[in-house]
């Protein structure tokens, strides 16, 4: 912008010029002269900083993100046990009853620890929980049987033998270690003393109990006090003497509740009683700093792994594109590849790209055929479900104005219109559906918009 200056100069003197040596000229030439008089602002204004506008979530909106967060939690906290090695089960079917998927995948063992930091961040588990159930988990990934340091697609999770056919795929590796890399980054923050959140994290606690039954008093009584809680102590000593305080009288009444009713009805009423008993010893400065190293140690952990996995074996450098996967049984590679960029597959695309470890050329091998759906352009994926366009953006940055900010846009309205039409639910994607095999367990595809 600095040298910009000339470009008025130079209109100025081209239309002075003009009007001396051929005045029948001077309509276009003011228009002209115009254009590279207005370049200077025009340059200025597309070369501002572009701010996103954050949306603006009313107060109930977010406590209903927070009470399914809490949710979404509790199935982790439920079923990822020592009996299951502390991975986290496929599923859990309730009706007909089967109970725990004694399965898991690179992905889902991924998104569980990504959500048990998470978790950590909400206030639904303590910094020492947070630390003891990663290394768990990490313990068990030791134990597992890999393939050039990938996971296999999925593992026995009381066994953990792998599961036939043994196959190594690209997309769940680039899940697997996309989300520890999240991990990593997020473990530079912690630990961290946060008294409210600890106390917010409670209240999420609380809706959720609240839900399932209306006959626990204290429950009000203890939402009361924790609101007030929020509401009034800034200094923080006294945010953690007054937290204390407020904790200690849960536990005594939680204790008295559970001689009473003996609590089997009321596993939300543990979850408050553990979370209390937790943040109690997370404000106790004695420890505080174990909890460091203990977090700085599981950081080298993580790390080794990320480090350990690379993804050239699973590239094809001739087509310049991923396999879908590697057959170890039969020793060899699928004959198809990942060639969309409009698929989940574009995480490890930008994982192995940023490592180094394959040229940028594959990222513009990636398909990018449009399609339409009435007025509205975006990118076209394989069965065009929600898990394919927006899985990867879950940690992968979005650029407000570009290809795939727009094909974002361009899905949910394609969805949004074709549930509307038929009078479905929007948002359809990889699910299980109505259907049973000869075993009662219910089948699984991908649901999306034509």
């Amino acid at each position: 912008l600095r040298r910009m200056w000339m470009a008025p100069l130079a209109g100025l003197i081209i239309l002075a010029a003009v009007a001396t040596i051929r005045p029948a000229a001077i309509v276009p030439s003011v228009i002209i002269a115009l254009m590279w008089i207005s370049s200077f602002y025009v340059a200025y204004i597309i070369s501002k900083p572009y701010k996103a506008k954050a949306p603006e979530l009313k107060k109930d909106e977010i406590e209903l993100l927070r009470k399914i967060a809490r949710k979404t939690w509790a199935f982790f906290e439920d079923f990822v046990t020592e009996k299951e090695n502390f991975l986290p089960p496929d599923n859990y079917q309730e009706d007909p009853y089967k109970g725990i998927a004694h399965r898991t995948s690179p992905t889902n063992i991924g998104l569980m620890m990504t959500s048990v930091i998470s978790a950590a961040d909400l206030g639904y588990i303590s910094q020492h929980d947070m630390v003891e159930l990663l290394n768990n988990v990490l313990n068990t990934l030791d134990k597992l049987d890999k393939w050039e340091g990938h996971l296999y697609n999925w593992y026995n999770t009381t066994n953990l033998k792998v599961l036939r056919p043994a196959y190594v795929s690209t997309v769940d590796s680039g899940n697997f270690i996309g989300y520890l890399m999240v991990i990593s980054e997020a473990l530079k923050e912690f630990p961290k003393l946060d008294c409210k959140k600890m106390a917010q994290g409670l209240i999420d606690t609380m809706n959720a109990a609240q839900e399932e039954y209306n006959n626990v008093t204290n429950i009000n009584d203890w939402k009361m006090q924790l609101k007030v809680y929020l509401d009034k102590y800034q200094d923080v000593q006294n945010q953690k003497e007054e937290l204390r305080k407020i904790l200690e009288q849960i536990i005594s009444e939680i204790e008295v509740i559970k001689v009473e009713k003996k609590l089997k009805k009321y596993p939300w009423i543990k979850k408050i009683y553990h979370m209390s008993v937790s943040f109690i010893r997370e404000l106790d400065k004695s420890d505080f700093e174990d909890l460091k190293i203990n977090c700085s140690n599981l950081k080298k952990r993580i790390d080794s792994i990320i480090n350990n996995t690379k993804f050239l074996p699973l590239y094809d450098p001739k087509r310049q594109l991923f396999y879908i996967g590697y057959d170890a049984e039969k020793n060899k590679f699928s004959k198809s590849y990942y060639d969309l960029l409009a698929s989940e597959a574009r995480q490890e695309s930008y994982i192995a790209i940023a490592r180094g470890e394959i040229d940028v050329k594959h990222w513009f091998k990636l398909g990018r055929r449009f399609t339409m759906v009435e007025d509205y352009r975006g990118l076209v994926s394989w069965t065009g479900t929600m898990f394919e366009y927006l899985m990867p953006l879950l940690i992968i940055k979005n650029y407000e104005n570009t290809l795939m900010d727009e094909t974002y846009k361009f899905v949910i309205a394609a969805q949004k219109r074709y549930g509307k039409r038929r009078n479905i639910p929007w948002g359809v994607t990889e699910s299980a559906y109505f259907d049973f095999d000869m075993n009662l367990n219910y089948q699984y595809k991908a649901f999306g918009v034509p």
